[in-house]
């Protein structure tokens, strides 16, 4: 929810290429559900016709992946290798200024065929919520 300028953002400034949102969380914290998550989207004006929410239920993706957190961001290229992995941006708080948008970088240079930044600095947010046999 702290990142959702950033991902409006994103949604604007790079409308050729898909965003896709995946919630990997267990169904038994309520507030994380697709159903509630969906909401949240559609209120916060994330519904661009490139902008995609899926659910991920086993969490097969997150753990193929290796996500830690919501958001956890991997930018996949034209091959659909990943070409980043790493924070959205260098906010923490909900105050914070936003002084590096890491993930925009990224994409200019993925769009540019450039080589993907050295330095991918871990994704911030909160743990996903795995189920019990995940843990």
């Amino acid at each position: 929810k702290a990142q959702t300028e950033e991902l409006r953002k994103l949604e604007e400034e790079f409308n050729s290429i898909a965003i896709v949102g995946i919630n990997p969380n267990a169904e038994t914290h309520p507030m994380d559900t697709v159903e509630k998550m969906g909401g949240f989207i559609e209120d916060e004006g994330l519904n661009s016709p490139h902008f995609y929410y899926l659910s991920d239920p086993d969490q097969e993706i997150a753990e193929k992946y290796g996500a830690r957190c919501t958001p956890d961001p991997f930018l996949l290229d034209y091959r659909h290798t990943v070409f980043y992995h790493g924070r959205l941006n260098d906010k923490t708080g909900p105050n914070d200024k936003v002084e590096n948008r890491d993930v925009k970088d990224a994409i200019q240079k993925m769009l540019k065929r450039k080589q993907p930044p050295e330095e991918q600095k871990p994704s911030q947010g909160c743990s996903i919520k795995w189920k019990e046999d995940k843990e």
